[in-house]
């Protein structure tokens, strides 16, 4: 038990004289309690710190246990977001998933991450459980699909970010494969912009080629595609704006009306 020092005023400070009759009892090693019409109270005087100026000290017990209780209840006990909305901690769910942020009965409500057994990762908004508004989906694989999300669903124009980092903006369709209008930039420089489905060029569309397509860098091919390939009737332009009317098969273009490969001028 610990004692603290507390200095207390009182309504009339001790007379001289009863000043002198406390120093001649003390010196005599007495403990005695004065009483007077005044009501000053003195207990022990060898538990009494300080001298004797209109004031006297008190000794009061401190109890510091009750706040080291207070402050160690709240490390052991954190909050519990399956019954505290507001709390924002790190849970288990069914299933080994793992999710931070604040539930709604027992879901994940709100902006959260949520960790998936096999690696997966999403961070973004969830409403009763689904994902729903802005995200972003790390797959292990190493994939990344940032976009819109629908109950569970991306909806809209997606950014998907590929492992080789290859970069395609678009709608997505199963397996979160490209499909429809969209764009992919290629880590060696290439541009498609065009028609997707299953994940790769098909029908319409316009390849760029990049820096590192040597002598035809900046040239692009605007025509048809078939699975990813040139396919089909289209027209080459080189970077120095020369145009050829080209027919393609699997990526094997000819000038339209010339016998043969490309021989004036460099294609791919």
């Amino acid at each position: 038990m610990q004692f603290v020092q507390k200095r207390v005023s009182e309504r009339n400070p001790l007379p001289s004289s009863a000043i002198g009759n406390v120093a001649l009892l003390q010196m005599l090693g007495l403990a005695v309690l004065l009483t007077c019409s005044m009501g000053v109270v003195a207990e022990d005087f060898s538990q009494i710190i300080g001298p004797v100026d209109g004031t006297v000290t008190e000794t009061v017990e401190e109890n510091p246990a009750a706040e080291d209780e207070t402050v160690e209840a709240a490390i052991v006990a954190p909050c519990d977001p399956f019954t505290d909305s507001s709390c924002r901690e790190e849970v288990e769910l069914e299933g080994g998933l793992r999710y931070l942020g604040r539930l709604l009965e027992g879901k994940p409500h709100g902006m959260g991450t949520m960790m998936y057994p096999g690696g997966d990762r999403f961070e973004g908004y969830f409403e009763r459980g689904l994902k729903m508004g802005r995200g972003k989906m790390a797959l292990a694989s190493g994939h990344t699909f940032d976009g819109f999300w629908v109950r569970d669903r991306l909806n809209g124009k997606v950014t998907m970010v590929a492992p080789s980092g290859d970069r395609y903006e678009g709608p997505l369709g199963g397996n979160y494969q490209p499909q429809g209008e969209g764009r992919l930039v290629f880590v060696s420089g290439d541009q498609y912009s065009g028609q997707f489905a299953m994940g790769k060029p098909q029908g319409q569309g316009v390849l760029v080629f990049g820096r590192t397509r040597g002598p035809n860098a900046g040239d692009r091919y605007e025509g048809q595609f078939d699975r990813g390939q040139r396919h089909g009737a289209g027209r080459y332009v080189f970077a120095d704006g020369t145009v050829w009317q080209v027919d393609c098969q699997y990526d094997r273009c000819q000038r339209s009306g010339v016998v043969g490969m490309f021989t004036d001028m460099v294609a791919p």
